[in-house]
């Protein structure tokens, strides 16, 4: 069975939160929040939090390197084609100039699409 795991990154903070940070928000905001009349009112006046936060689900899968393959990263796939990883018909994919391919381990992560590719 796959590992079910997400990575956040913050829009406001340009930067993925660690495990810790997001669960320290997501409590402090739980706090300041009421529920009146089956709607949700933050005590501060602020946005919910997780309007600022977009979440990217782990594949499952390692690179040839061994780093972990998350929704939105860019891969060096199989044919030295840089793609990018979707999720679509329930199932992870490269995106290749809109053609979807299987993820290989021979293929390489250089980057995602908020920080960039590295290579």
């Amino acid at each position: 069975m796959r590992e079910i795991k997400f990575r956040a990154w913050n829009l406001t903070e340009n930067r993925f939160l660690t495990t810790e940070e997001l669960i320290y928000r997501i409590e402090v905001e739980a706090k300041r929040q009421l529920r009146l009349d089956n709607s949700l009112i933050s005590l501060n006046g602020k946005p919910d939090p997780s309007d600022e936060i977009i979440f990217q689900q782990y594949t499952g899968l390692k690179d040839k390197n061994g780093v972990e393959i998350y929704e939105g990263d860019y891969l060096w796939s199989t044919g030295s084609h840089r793609g990018i990883v979707v999720f679509e018909e329930g199932r992870f994919f490269v995106s290749v100039w809109n053609i979807k391919k299987d993820i290989h381990e021979s293929d390489e992560v250089v980057g995602n699409i908020f920080e960039g590719v590295d290579k």
